[in-house]
């Protein structure tokens, strides 16, 4: 053998040696069985065996990371903060301590130090995935948005397919304003096989009110196969919001078929049927929906709307004192449990509710003038006039309280305020016929026939089934001499009158004003 082939040989033996050396290092091989124990959640072993490594001199920092890991799965916080110091002490310039410690103060809701760890471990090293996505998570969960967009963009120059990093761009990029940016993320993850990822999307667009693109990844979670109550529901959420009464109708029933005992989608039928006024059937559906769940909030509050449709006012509000005990701070609750009362005859129960409404929302009008308009059913005139008058001068075009103003002018023979109030009305909503109405009273008794005449004549031209404004214009004709005309508005009123009982003029549904 000659020296050349004797050195080649020698060389070849030392490197074999030196990785059978390396493959038997035993060290290596308990961290990666360690490992493996936390991956299977075998926490009890996991524990004795990382408290073993660590005992010894010289172990590498992932001994500690690793049993900082344990002791997080075992809820020993103490203990786990002080094995990943020491990683930290033993590696200084490691990001990876960081990121498990990061992750360990997530799990116990500290998000403000588990950012600062992913940034400290950002600092060591820019492209750590780990870190960028958890930071990014946090900036969303805590709303800050465009600084969730940063990592999230950043993460997404290092692995451009991430299915992960893609969604949370286009959740940042939604929540920022920056709806190109979130479809151009959320085109990318067109082609994801992974249903979850299409469903999370799905919920996010939902969120920002982006209700047909919601319903194309929902429909995409369908079409991979997909049966679950919880997709059919939002599937049948985002159809709702877009007045596909139908299709949401069939996928709510597909849900119904799959959870017959989750009440969630019975609301959402009744809802539904509210919004297509559509009483009977709402208050079927909201009535089993209120059995259910015992009396959910959401619920009583949509059955109590339903009843108030159908005009059945005390057991409206029979439900909507449920609901304002439950949601004490939530003014329309409180409205339209005032708008129950006003409606059963019942003024100073309403005007209770009103100004508990008040008190949660002091600077809206609509507020201001249902306590006053209260106020003034209950002959509290003065209170009435100050409310009403702070509701006009919050919302200057205010249309009800400047009319019930200068109703109250009227009764008070301020005739002068009474016609400047109506006519300001009338300027703004040239056919509101209870102004005009109100306008061709104070004519009748300043005998101004001529123009009460052709206030009425519009007037009853458009609401031809009232039978106030067949009388009024029945006296007016007689003042001026038209006898014929008197008598036949007379006949309109006593066949009207004859056919109906008299209605009381409507009273809006607070809910109008609130949502």
């Amino acid at each position: 053998m000659t020296l050349k082939k004797a050195l080649r040989f020698a060389l070849l033996s030392v490197l074999a040696l030196c990785i059978c050396q390396a493959a038997e290092d035993p060290a290596q091989s308990k961290l990666a069985e360690l490992r493996r124990l936390l991956a299977a959640g075998d926490w009890q072993r996991a524990d004795v065996l990382a408290t073993a490594l660590a005992s010894q001199n010289n172990v590498p920092y992932e001994t500690y990371e690793l049993l900082g890991r344990v002791k997080d799965a075992e809820r020993h916080y103490d203990e786990a903060d002080a094995a990943y110091r020491r990683a930290l002490q033993l590696a200084p310039n490691a990001a990876s301590p960081h990121v498990s410690l990061g992750v360990s103060y997530v799990q116990r809701g500290l998000a403000a130090r588990a950012l600062e760890e992913f940034r400290q471990a950002l600092a060591r090293d820019p492209a750590n995935m780990a870190a960028l996505s958890n930071a990014g998570s946090i900036e969303l969960a805590e709303g800050y948005f465009a600084e969730a967009e940063r990592y999230y963009q950043r993460a997404e120059q290092i692995a451009p397919n991430d299915p992960l990093t893609l969604l949370g761009l286009a959740t940042a990029a939604l929540g920022a304003g920056h709806q190109e940016a979130a479809h151009k993320s959320a085109a990318a993850l067109a082609s994801s096989q992974e249903p979850a990822i299409h469903f999370s999307l799905g919920l996010v667009f939902a969120k920002h009110a982006l209700y047909a693109e919601a319903a194309g990844e929902f429909e995409t979670v369908a079409r991979k196969g997909v049966r679950s109550p919880e997709l059919f529901l939002n599937l049948g959420r985002v159809y709702s919001e877009q007045k596909k009464y139908v299709e949401a109708k069939a996928v709510y029933f597909q849900a119904i078929d799959l959870k017959p005992d989750d009440p969630a989608t019975y609301v959402r039928v009744g809802s539904d049927y509210l919004d297509q006024h559509k009483g009977a059937l709402a208050l079927v559906w909201l009535f089993r929906a209120v059995k259910m769940d015992r009396g959910q909030p959401e619920t009583l509050y949509l059955l109590g709307r339903a009843l108030m449709d159908d005009e059945y006012f005390d057991t409206a509000h029979r439900y909507l004192e449920q609901y304002v005990r439950e949601r004490p701070k939530d003014p329309k609750g409180w409205l339209l449990l005032g708008d129950a009362f006003l409606n059963d005859e019942k003024p100073e129960e309403a005007l209770g509710s009103y100004q508990k409404a008040l008190a949660l929302v002091p600077q809206l009008a609509a507020a201001h003038y249902l306590v006053g308009n209260a106020d003034y059913l209950t002959k509290h005139i003065p209170a009435a006039k100050q409310e009403l008058r702070r509701a006009l001068e919050i919302d200057p075009s205010h249309a009800e309280a400047q009319l019930r103003l200068g109703e109250i002018a009227f009764r008070e023979n301020n005739d002068d305020e009474a016609v400047a109030r109506f006519r300001a009305v009338l300027a703004a909503h040239p056919d509101d016929v209870e102004a005009a109405y109100d306008l061709a009273k104070v004519r009748v008794r300043q005998r101004q026939f001529s123009e009460a005449r052709q206030l009425l004549e519009r007037i009853v031209a458009r609401r031809s089934d009232d039978t106030r404004f067949h009388y009024l214009l029945s006296q007016v004709y007689r003042q001026l001499d038209a006898g014929d005309l008197s008598a036949r508005e007379s006949n309109l009123y006593r066949t009207i009158k004859s056919e109906q009982d008299y209605q009381h003029r409507f009273i809006r549904h607070s809910h109008a004003y609130v949502e």
